[in-house]
């Protein structure tokens, strides 16, 4: 599967190395460290967010940051986040849901694929999110959320899960999850679910972070003098 995201790959190479440099972000500390291993687990991780965040009203993963006192009008603005998201995503796993210049509204919907992996003694299941972006403008204001809808996860048998399923194929399987059905983690979704909700708690930051940092760029050289 292609890649959706350009600009982000470089910020998130793993979750589990992102993860260590969120600490701050996520209330993490090694307090958390419950089996006293020396690592805080995705499990521990994944509580910490849901005991800081939460689900909002929609049962989705989101997070928030508003910006203000910018330099820069509301079409400024927009200009800024159209170029933003052109520069960040392919044409392929990206689109743009609702873009009015006049009012201020930016809203695009994107597929992360491979944001997580997770094992087990017998299958393999790779990770992908789908996430919404809003973006409300004002003069000199900007409000930025993000919202993580649905997880999509794919399973693949590994060599024993062959093995032990030789009258049960097929052996790959694909399967939707609203993150309220496993959040932060359940019995049956318990590595897959923990891991989700960890990566796109990092990924919704990492792409908050990208949007702001286009802007407090972008709006100091719409005002430079050239």
């Amino acid at each position: 599967m292609k890649k959706t995201v350009i600009t982000l790959v470089i910020l998130l190479v793993a979750a589990a190395a992102a993860l260590a440099g969120q600490r701050e972000k996520i209330g993490i500390d090694m307090s958390l460290d419950t089996d006293g291993d020396g690592k805080v687990e995705d499990t521990e991780a994944a509580l910490a967010i849901k005991n800081i965040y939460g689900l909002d009203r929609n049962n989705a993963i989101s997070r928030e940051m508003i910006l203000d006192s910018l330099r820069a009008t509301k079409e400024q603005l927009y200009d800024i986040v159209m170029d933003w998201f052109a520069r960040s995503f392919d044409e392929d796993g990206a689109a743009i849901q609702h873009s009015d210049k006049e009012s201020g509204l930016f809203i695009a919907k994107t597929l992360i694929p491979d944001v997580a992996h997770a094992s087990s003694f017998s299958s393999n299941t790779d990770i992908s999110i789908t996430v919404l972006v809003r973006i409300d403008m004002k003069d000199g204001k900007m409000k930025i959320s993000t919202s993580v809808q649905k997880y999509e996860m794919l399973n693949d048998l590994n060599w024993l899960g062959i093995i032990l399923n030789l009258d049960s194929p097929p052996a790959r399987s694909y399967v939707e999850v609203v993150p309220s059905e496993c959040y932060p983690f359940t019995k049956k979704i318990k590595k897959e679910g923990a891991r989700a909700l960890v990566a796109s708690h990092i990924y919704s930051i990492g792409i908050i972070d990208s949007i702001r940092d286009a802007v407090i760029s972008g709006t100091a050289a719409a005002n430079e003098n050239w």
